[in-house]
């Protein structure tokens, strides 16, 4: 990602990120980037808000923790909303590397939202007084991450693959390119 050549995804996120955080933060970067609680760096945050660099999930968690209503609806539908925009930025590129470091952060998500479903799912199973109901609905949603991280697998594996192939035609070009070379040099001589 770079600021002078950004996609409309890449700046209706970083435009995006940019209000959130004048609206909720309210420092200058580099007081922000002081804080304690801030793990991300003055540079870094510069980045992420010109949309120079993808912001990770982290720091747009970070950014919730000073929403004034945090833990409310406006704040999760903000970070609902930051979160599409920087799915969308991500599956646009065509950097690889981007993809795969995607496909790893929401991997760590889901594994996450799954192990905190069965927990507490066997918290649920051990209660005598859980309602029907609920344990349907606890269930279908461990079936869902689980569907999801089958697919999130699949993505990384196929990511994987494509760079694997990639790598491949280079070193196939590098050798045609060296071998040109030698013919240009052999002619010239």
């Amino acid at each position: 990602m770079r600021g002078d050549g950004l996609t409309a995804a890449q700046q209706a996120y970083a435009t995006r990120l940019r209000v959130v955080y004048d609206e909720w933060v309210g420092l200058s970067i580099r007081e922000f980037a002081r804080r304690d609680d801030v793990e991300h760096e003055y540079s870094s945050v510069s980045r992420f808000l010109s949309g120079d660099r993808l912001a990770p999930r982290s720091f747009i968690d970070c950014l919730v923790r000073f929403c004034p209503a945090a833990g409310g609806a406006a704040a999760e539908e903000a970070k609902d909303q930051l979160l599409r925009l920087r799915r969308a930025v991500a599956l646009e590129s065509t950097n690889p590397e981007l993809h795969l470091e995607y496909a790893h952060e929401e991997l760590a998500v889901a594994r996450e939202q799954l192990n905190r479903a069965w927990a507490r799912a066997s918290e649920e199973r051990e209660s005598a007084a859980v309602n029907h109901h609920l344990r349907r609905e606890l269930l279908a949603d461990v079936s869902l991450l689980h569907k999801q991280v089958q697919q999130l697998r699949r993505d990384l594996d196929l990511e994987h693959r494509q760079r694997m192939a990639a790598e491949g035609e280079r070193a196939v070009l590098r050798e045609e390119s060296r071998r040109q070379r030698r013919q240009l040099r052999a002619a010239s001589d």
